[in-house]
Formats: structure tokens, C-alpha cells, sequence
């Protein structure tokens, strides 16, 4: 399994650009992979098909075998993040592997049932 250090470090080997933004944020994953998720995201929204697919390629590589904070790291600060909608949807979503996919789509159906549960009980009347 995979940890946030196997991953960091494949990170700044694949993506040394990034080496000096990652730099201040060593012991905060999320924030690391935050950077990272703003970082494919600028890539889709350029519509650079090489530099998104490596992104998708080592969140995938990763992505399969994570240990659980990992995953949780991906889940949240990666998936969670990506604007797939519209023009980027359908540019981004077929270099995605199948399995970072179902992760996008399953966290944002969850966040959408959180969205639609807040409205019900915030359109509720009062007692």
C-alpha cells in the first residue's frame, strides 16, 4: 500500500514544478494535495491533454493501492476538487481511468445528497 510520502515524492519526481509550492506544506498532505488538485485542474482548463493525463496517470498509480489516509487525501483534497463540469467534463473525463472516475463521481453524489439534505431541513417551517 501507498502512503502520503510514496506519494509526495513520486509527486516532485514527476512534476518538479511543483517541488517549490509543496515545499512549506511537508507535514500537511491535504494541502499538498490541494496544490496538486489546482494544478491538474489548471491543466484541463487549458486543455493541455499531455500534462493532464500525467496527472491522471500518477493520481491513478496511487489512487489504487492507497492506504486509507491516502485515499482519504485523494478523496477529499484531489476528487473533491475537480470542476468536471461541462466543456471540462468532457475534455477531462476520458483521460480519467475508470477507478479515479467512479472516485470523482461518487464523492460529489455524496456531497450533492449532503447540498440536498441541508436544503430540506433549511426549507423545513418551523415549529
Amino acid at each position: 500500500m501507498y502512503s502520503h510520502s510514496d506519494f509526495a515524492k513520486a509527486l516532485k519526481e514527476d512534476f518538479p514544478e511543483l517541488a517549490r509550492e509543496l515545499a512549506p506544506d511537508v507535514n500537511l498532505p491535504h494541502l499538498q494535495m490541494g496544490t496538486f488538485a489546482r494544478f491538474t485542474q489548471a491543466a484541463i482548463d487549458r486543455q493541455d491533454k499531455k500534462l493532464a493525463q500525467n496527472c491522471f496517470n500518477l493520481a491513478h498509480r496511487f489512487f489504487h493501492d492507497a492506504d486509507r489516509f491516502l485515499k482519504n487525501e485523494f478523496c477529499v483534497s484531489f476528487l473533491e476538487e475537480l470542476n468536471l463540469e461541462g466543456t471540462r467534463g468532457s475534455f477531462a473525463k476520458p483521460l480519467m481511468s475508470d477507478l479515479l472516475l467512479e472516485g470523482w463521481k461518487h464523492i460529489n453524489t455524496y456531497l450533492d445528497e449532503i447540498k440536498a439534505e441541508f436544503e430540506r431541513k433549511r426549507n423545513r417551517p418551523a415549529n
